[in-house]
């Protein structure tokens, strides 16, 4: 007896069992995993040194040079892609396919390891390297402008503190990157003739500038039962605390910085602008973590920014350009209408 002719003799157990599986879809639909596209990891890996200051000859030469000699003897490579800009070396690394990227990984960490003295000699300002994977998972999922009118001078920093920090707790938010808005920094602007007259180099004072920004953990103390970490704060935190460093000895009398330099605070010049409605606006762009349901996250987020929204200043606005969310969801109704006039129809 095969499966068709039982089906034909006993109807009402056939009925029965379709009528559960679709119950069992029915039940399981919400609970499933939606997104744009399926999860794809390339054989492809790129690491990041940045090198703050430098020329893109420089980059070339002081950091991508070794990367590249280094990371050609990894295992089933294909091809090495490097791209050399002012401030940042970029070496992508290829691989065949079929190869296992959690070991082609840690094989990349292994060179990056041996090569590193090497990048330290060459180019002692250089930031350590950074190891990114290519995957679909990584692809923005929402991105928020953030504009303001008062309170742009101060915009930036209220998006750090109060908006990103919040949206890094919601469940599923993985990275988050920000384009646009005003940073602060403090101006040295030094006057070379009064540098020159105290007899103090340049080169001095940058690095007594560099030693003097830096926290140092000082060691415990021991009260009772009690115990209490020790920690030397020594970190600038306005203009006036640069000012007062002391860059060099002068006839037994300590030179400050105020002394032979113009100090102000300032706004970093922007690299990369974000608008919004005609105006500048602090973008930001939000990818989720890998395996998180996209719908989900996208709907957990809008509802912080909701919960964020009151405690902002009045001139500030919040609007989302762009979110996969909503075509994700249009998608999937219209996948679920079709599915049922197809079940009724059948």
């Amino acid at each position: 007896m095969n499966l068709p002719s039982l089906a034909v003799r006993r109807p009402v157990t056939t009925l029965m069992v379709f009528l559960a599986i679709a119950l069992l879809s029915v039940v399981a639909l919400p609970y499933l995993r939606v997104d744009l596209l399926p999860d794809i990891e390339p054989p492809a890996a790129s690491v990041l040194v940045p090198y703050p200051g430098a020329s893109a000859s420089d980059v070339e030469s002081d950091v991508t040079k070794y990367l590249e000699d280094e990371l050609s003897g990894v295992n089933r490579l294909d091809r090495l892609e490097s791209i050399s800009r002012d401030g940042l070396s970029v070496v992508t690394c290829k691989f065949k396919w079929g190869t296992d990227m959690d070991v082609a990984v840690n094989d990349i960490r292994d060179k990056l390891d041996l090569v590193r003295q090497k990048i330290r000699d060459h180019a002692p300002d250089a930031k350590e390297p950074m190891i990114f994977r290519f995957s679909s998972a990584t692809a923005p999922i929402m991105v928020v402008c953030i504009g303001a009118r008062e309170s742009w001078p101060h915009l930036y920093r209220i998006v750090d503190k109060q908006i990103i920090d919040e949206l890094k707790r919601v469940k599923g938010v993985g990275a988050i990157v920000t384009y646009g808005g005003l940073r602060r920094e403090v101006e040295v602007e030094v006057d070379a003739q009064r540098l020159q007259g105290y007899g103090i180099p340049l080169l001095q004072v940058v690095r007594r500038l560099r030693a003097e920004n830096l926290d140092l953990p000082s060691g415990e103390i021991k009260m009772g039962a009690r115990r209490y970490v020790v920690r030397l704060a020594g970190r600038y935190h306005n203009a006036q605390d640069v000012a007062e460093t002391v860059v060099g000895i002068h006839q037994g009398r300590p030179v400050r910085l105020r002394d032979v330099a113009t100090v102000r605070d300032a706004f970093e010049e922007p690299i990369m602008y974000g608008w919004a409605n005609r105006r500048p606006a602090v973008v930001l762009v939000i990818q989720k973590q890998e395996g998180e349901n996209t719908v989900e996250v996208c709907r957990a987020i809008r509802e912080r920014l909701k919960e964020i929204q009151r405690y902002l200043p009045s001139d500030v606005e919040i609007s989302i350009p762009m979110d996969n969310s909503e075509f994700i969801s249009w998608a999937v109704q219209r996948l679920e209408g079709t599915l049922a006039v197809a079940g009724v129809l059948v």
